[in-house]
């Protein structure tokens, strides 16, 4: 099965070549791809058991350690790639059988009404010089329109699936994929930006000057073509501009990201391709090796980063989602995803993740576990007589700190550096998503936003706060090793605004590395994590440790929700002998403790 031609037939193939797809081919392919992941497991465990005299010692020794551990890691990216490749060739087989299935039930459909499907997919009545007799079980041709458009669609969602099996390989085989995203749907504005509509752009030099609520007024003064012609003749400017709409955003932003994916496969390829001739030398020095396979590893990483934004982008689970901001500047990509149409929303949650947060490894668990809170806290204001829905923005759009790089003063967990860094990124966002509220096509009224933060992002978030005056309603830190303040006064947010959660065995957010723990911060609001009825009559349930904050039904992603939607009475406050992780209390310990904090 060969790759389609983009130029001559857009992002579907022609029916001629579902119809010419050698499946058995593609079946023997994932047979032996198989298999040679079975071996390189196996030769890898046997290169790893095979371990070095412990008794060989002096330099000669220590450079056969060393090689021994470049081996086994080799081996393993050996196993990765390929178990990737078998992947790519399963899905790419069973996605083209699937379109298959389907072209031949549009065959038979058409058979039946007396049409039959040519090469370019349409269904045309089989005329008597065709067929001059009427074949067993044809009614002979039928002119409803609604049996050919059956036909058809049909035909489409076959080519469509076989596009998709197409793309499936051609993400582990080739670096062709920059129209993978034409088959999204289209965007609010969206035009057909042929280059007779990007010569309509007005001059960037008038937009340049401008963010925020100036950029916002001068873009919705353009007209339709006009918008979408700047966003098309200047993609990087559009997808980073604090104040366009986001729809606008996300054009821009996916338009980048396709175009980046085979970027970013070259990069990959040359650095498998360095790496390979490099060994290839008489004499390789064990600093080299391990040069080259970091390269090769951080290529792979980035790849993986645009990978997996692509498909979660791409997914058709009923959930709108937009790419508001895209960044490939460093070791790994950033991106901030809205999981709702923001265009639209009646109020925003912008979750800030910590330590060691990335797209690849992480970005879907966000996604998931953001909107899940902000579906509760739709529904928490529909109960309050209020409608539209409350969208949550999984905000990635920092480099966090990485586990190899603790050790870096300019990128170690253990210091501010990322979080000030950050902090000016997220302010700049948070304005610009503010300013194109107030020209949003729902009210005319920028939603009002809250910021949840966890662990070393509540870091980030205070610092962002201290140094900023952005235009946020409520703040929400949980598992906080420090707000980088040591009071709440510090934070530019009016009072009773800033709230904390905090899980039993958390003992990250127990450290207040970063200034004042929040738990012991007057003014802070502190939150239930524990198991407790709700205010709904609902059993709230407990988390434990420093990652399930969101967990559903759990009191912490009610507390949540609940401050996401406007509604903070519905949250509920921490018992106060809680604190630590303590037994329920009684009428003396929640006394004692208050005073406790009132005197610290």
């Amino acid at each position: 099965m060969s790759t389609y031609d983009v130029a001559a037939t857009g992002w579907l193939p022609p029916v001629a070549q579902i119809r010419r797809a050698d499946m058995g081919s593609l079946r023997i392919a994932v047979s032996r791809a198989r298999h040679l992941v079975a071996e390189a497991e196996a030769v890898t465990r046997a290169v790893a058991a095979a371990r070095t005299d412990p008794e060989w010692a002096g330099k000669a020794g220590a450079d056969a350690a060393a090689r021994h551990t470049e081996l086994v890691a080799m081996g393993h990216i050996l196993r990765s790639s390929l178990d990737d490749l078998a992947d790519g060739i399963a899905a790419a087989a069973q996605g083209a059988e699937d379109a298959q299935d389907t072209l031949r039930r549009a065959d038979l459909l058409a058979h039946q009404h007396g049409y039959v499907v040519d090469d370019s997919g349409c269904a045309r009545p089989i005329t008597v010089m065709t067929a001059p007799t009427t074949s067993p079980g044809s009614t002979g041709p039928t002119t409803s329109p609604d049996v050919v458009r059956s036909i058809e669609a049909l035909v489409e969602r076959s080519r469509a699936r076989y596009a998709a099996a197409v793309a499936s390989l051609a993400a582990v085989r080739a670096p062709v994929l920059d129209r993978a995203v034409a088959a999204r749907p289209p965007c609010a504005g969206d035009l057909p930006l042929d280059r007779e509509v990007v010569d309509d752009a007005p001059p960037l030099a008038g937009f340049l000057p401008l963010s925020g609520t100036r950029l916002a007024s001068a873009f919705a003064g353009l007209t339709a073509r006009q918008q979408a012609a700047l966003i098309a003749a200047h993609p990087e400017w559009a997808g980073a501009a604090a104040g366009l709409p986001a729809w606008a955003r996300d054009s821009a932003n996916r338009a980048l990201l396709a175009g980046l994916i085979p970027r970013l496969r070259a990069e990959l390829e040359v650095a498998r391709s360095d790496n390979a001739e490099f060994m290839k030398q008489p004499e390789v020095l064990t600093m080299g090796v391990a040069r080259h396979l970091t390269e090769m590893a951080e290529a792979r990483a980035r790849l993986a980063d645009a990978e997996t934004l692509l498909e979660l982008l791409g997914r058709d689970d009923g959930r709108k989602r937009q790419l508001l901001s895209l960044g490939w500047e460093g070791r790994r990509l950033t991106a901030a995803v809205a999981s709702g149409d923001l265009d639209q929303a009646a109020r925003l949650a912008v979750f800030v993740p910590g330590f060691t947060s990335t797209l690849a490894t992480h970005l879907v668990q966000y996604d998931r576990d953001s909107a899940g809170a902000a579906d509760l806290a739709t529904q928490l204001v529909a109960q309050s007589g209020g409608s539209g829905e409350v969208v949550a923005i999984a905000w990635l759009g920092y480099a966090a700190p990485l586990v190899d790089e603790v050790l870096s003063p300019s990128r170690t967990v253990v210091r501010q550096e990322v979080a000030l860094d950050g902090a000016r990124k997220l302010a700049d966002f948070l304005v610009g998503v503010d300013a194109a509220g107030s020209f949003s096509a729902r009210s005319g009224q920028a939603p009002p936003i809250v910021v949840w933060a966890h662990s070393y992002g509540s870091l980030l978030a205070g610092l962002m706060f201290r140094n900023f005056r952005v235009p946020v309603e409520r703040f929400v830190a949980f598992g906080s090793p420090g707000l980088g303040v040591k009071e709440v006064g510090q934070l530019q947010l009016p009072p009773g605004r800033v709230s904390a959660v905090v899980a039993p065995g958390d003992y990250v957010a127990k450290t207040g590395r970063f200034g004042k723990d929040p738990l012991f911060m007057p003014g802070v609001t502190i939150l239930e994590a524990h198991a407790t009825p709700l205010p709904d009559g609902s059993p709230g349930g407990v988390i434990g440790g420093h990652s399930r904050y969101f967990e559903p039904g759990s009191t912490s992603a009610w507390n949540l929700a609940a401050i996401a939607a406007g509604r903070p009475e519905l949250a509920v406050v921490e018992d106060a002998c809680h604190v630590g992780g303590g037994l329920p209390a009684t009428g003396e310990c929640r006394e004692s403790e208050t005073s406790r904090r009132a005197a610290s």
